[in-house]
């Protein structure tokens, strides 16, 4: 005898699908699928974090040899008369500049950046200590040199200073009550570290610094202030210790500190917003500065739908 479904129960299942209905998300975080819920740091991720920073040198280096040329060359030109040999010298040239520039910035932007930001000591606290023997295990991050800023606001940063990792914590972050909240804070560093986005930081940041702040207004190869890397590295924390909760009271924290910290006086903040947990404490109503989905406003927003 053949089945007959029952048209009740056709009109139930239409009617529960549409009250499973939902708004579209801001983001999707993806469906849980394995370790870190299918968010895992993908070695091409590292790549391209890492490459844009080299991107970002080797543009550097060959703007300052061609501006070097255009003094070189009037130069060159008193010497060689012929206009033909004179063509053909300015390639070689322009090549032995560049690597000669590339070579010296490599050695004048490791840990340039990192001279900027405020007097910190080496951190004592047992409780985050701990945590961060813990997460470096669970996300395969060699443990960073860890300094905490005597500031009550609610922040962190992550940069590469000579050659290895360094995180700076506020106090206010440090001594936190809640200790979901400073474990997702600190997942968030170490998936900065662990993206390759640290190092991206501290070249972008080293660039703009020597160069007065043009470097920003150049066009290049961006990627450190833009693009939702923010954004990543909280989804990539939130699947590490499985909470996202924690990490988005840490960014709530921060949303209300209404002048609690000092950072927003100070040379680090005010030239390298864009490396810090809370890249918006003075300027909220201008939060799209630092990237539509990069704004610690955004960011909330997308840890509260997942």
């Amino acid at each position: 005898m053949a089945n007959r479904r029952s048209p009740n129960r056709n009109r139930n299942r239409s009617q529960s699908r549409g009250r499973d209905r939902r708004p579209e998300p801001i983001i999707d975080f993806g469906q849980p699928s394995g370790s870190l819920f299918g968010l895992e740091v993908d070695p091409q991720e590292q790549r391209a974090n890492r490459r844009a920073a080299q991107n970002n040198m080797a543009l550097a280096a060959l703007v300052l040899a061609l501006l070097s040329l255009l003094v070189d060359v009037p130069l060159l030109s008193l010497v060689v008369s012929s206009s033909t040999v004179l063509a053909l010298a300015v390639l070689p040239l322009l090549l032995v500049l560049s690597l000669g520039y590339l070579a010296l910035l490599k050695r004048v932007l490791d840990g340039r950046a990192a001279k900027l930001m405020p007097a910190a000591t080496p951190l004592a606290n047992a409780r985050v200590a701990t945590l961060l023997d813990a997460l470096t295990a669970t996300m395969g991050v060699a443990m960073p040199t860890v300094l905490v800023i005597d500031d009550a606001g609610i922040n962190a940063a992550s940069l590469i200073h000579e050659g290895a990792a360094t995180v700076w914590l506020t106090r206010g972050l440090v001594e936190i009550d809640d200790l979901l909240s400073l474990e997702g804070a600190l997942a968030h560093e170490l998936a900065v570290i662990k993206t390759g986005l640290a190092q991206l930081r501290s070249v972008e940041g080293g660039l703009d610094l020597i160069s007065a702040g043009l470097w920003t207004r150049l066009p290049r190869p961006r990627g450190a202030q833009a693009n939702g890397r923010a954004m990543r590295a909280d989804m990539i924390a939130a699947a590490a210790v499985r909470y996202p909760r924690g990490l988005l009271a840490t960014l709530e924290l921060g949303l209300s500190q209404n002048g609690n910290s000092a950072l927003a006086d100070l040379p680090a903040y005010q030239r390298l917003r864009g490396i810090w947990l809370d890249p918006s404490i003075a300027r909220r109503s201008l939060d799209a500065e630092v990237g539509d989905r990069d704004a610690t406003s955004a960011r909330v927003s997308a840890l509260r739908e997942w």
